[in-house]
């Protein structure tokens, strides 16, 4: 349209009307802009339009108006051709993370779980209904390289889009209403999908910490090879400190925190511990209650209210 408005065309081909425009406003734009152009317009199956005639913009207009019922007739039948495939539960659209799609030799197919796909599905959900954080469950997924359904890094909501998906129960859903349950085999049990869905849907859930540590070690502990601070994730559904930048290092947390609470409390065991906060000329000593001060301002917040008495 861009070239015909500029003057370089002085003829459209095209196979049929049909194949020009479907859309009344489509067409009269079109007509407009071939008539004011002298551009002519040749079909192959129904010859030449000539739009420069009032018989031959009705005849135009009469063929876009059947080519845009016809289009509209085929709308409908896909729309009824999808709602019976949604009642019947059969799948639809592309392959869906966790299952893959075996056709048979009469051309039918049906769905089939991927085991190390509905693995991270399962993950994901007993994860979080043990407690766990999306932010917590999405790093250790990136930090244990497990590929996502985009082959790009798992963020939080990806993470959450995935465990809400009904299809996991081996729901079927049209139109974002459920309709019945699909012919493929669930990756998660309805129930706990249920349970996760009240969880993860809770509009009283928290969706942050705030300002207490979560762990023992939290913004203290540091990778020994590159100082990058250390992060809580799992590795093999088990909690462990790992380096937040390259992976370095990766310490079961339990072990850690034990480590080191037993070298804590032997340091503060001895005889001289009373002199790491009562000696007031140390600079570590001066700097270290700067700290704590600075740090208890930020956890003092004042009443948002004034009780009744």
């Amino acid at each position: 349209m861009q070239a015909v408005r500029a003057g370089q065309v002085d003829v459209v081909v095209a196979w049929d009307p049909d194949r020009l425009h479907r859309s009344p406003m489509e067409l009269e734009d079109f007509i407009a802009v071939v008539e004011r152009a002298g551009v002519e317009v040749f079909t192959v199956q129904a010859g030449r339009w000539d739009l420069s005639t009032a018989n031959g913009k009705l005849i135009a207009r009469m063929l876009g108006s059947i080519a845009r019922h016809e289009s509209d007739h085929k709308s409908e039948r896909v729309r009824r051709a999808m709602q019976q495939n949604a009642v019947a539960g059969r799948a639809h659209g592309r392959r869906a993370y966790g299952w893959r799609r075996e056709y048979a030799a009469d051309g039918t197919s049906r769905e089939v779980i991927v085991p190390a796909e509905a693995a991270v599905v399962r993950r994901i959900a007993d994860a979080l209904l043990s407690g766990e954080s999306l932010r917590s469950v999405t790093a250790g997924l990136n930090d244990e390289g497990v590929p996502s359904p985009t082959g790009k890094p798992w963020a939080k909501g990806m993470v959450r889009a995935l465990v809400l998906r009904e299809r996991n129960a081996g729901l079927r859903v049209y139109r974002g209403e459920v309709v019945g349950e699909g012919v493929w085999e669930p990756i998660v049990d309805r129930g706990r999908w249920e349970q996760l869905r009240a969880v993860l849907t809770d509009p009283e859930r928290r969706t942050s910490t705030g300002s207490a540590a979560a762990h023992l070690l939290s913004g203290i502990g540091r990778c020994g090879v590159c100082g990058a601070s250390l992060r809580v994730a799992l590795s093999r559904s088990v909690p462990c400190y790992r380096c937040s930048a390259k992976g370095c290092v990766i310490r079961r947390k339990s072990d850690l925190d034990d480590l080191v609470t037993r070298l804590v409390v032997a340091r503060l065991s001895r005889p001289d511990a009373a002199d790491l906060v009562t000696t007031p000329d140390r600079p570590e000593q001066a700097a270290a209650v700067a700290e704590v001060a600075q740090l208890r301002a930020r956890l003092i917040r004042p009443p948002t209210s004034t009780p009744r008495g």
